[in-house]
């Protein structure tokens, strides 16, 4: 797994989402490159939430890092018919506290208003 850092963190929220799923819903990988698309079933329909992962590191910044998921998740939520984008950003540095590290911001894109989620 050397070279791939996302691994780890991508295969433990999909595993989480997996239990969240339990059988109302189906995980899946979207078209044009999404990471994940939860599929989730209820008596209004269907939900299709697009969840793209990021990883926050020494090199980048939050703004930029913000920025540029913005406009990918956008694209992503359009090219897969969704009725709602997420981000969630894993915040791999080893000097942000964990107090700053949990928290939830929104942002906006296209007409999409993307709830992004820092772990």
């Amino acid at each position: 797994m050397a070279g791939y850092l996302d691994a780890a963190p991508h295969l433990t929220f999909q595993a989480f989402l997996q239990r969240v799923a339990n059988g109302q819903g189906f995980i899946g990988r979207g078209t044009r490159r999404a990471d994940l698309v939860l599929h989730w079933r209820h008596p209004g329909g269907e939900q299709r939430i697009v969840i793209e992962l990021k990883m926050l590191t020494e090199r980048d910044s939050y703004k930029n890092l913000k920025a540029d998921a913005l406009i990918q998740t956008a694209k992503y939520a359009d090219s897969c018919d969704a009725t709602e984008a997420n981000i969630v950003i894993f915040d791999r540095t080893a000097k942000t506290d964990w107090k700053e590290k949990v928290f939830i911001d929104h942002g906006d894109n296209s007409g999409w208003q993307i709830k992004i989620w820092g772990m």
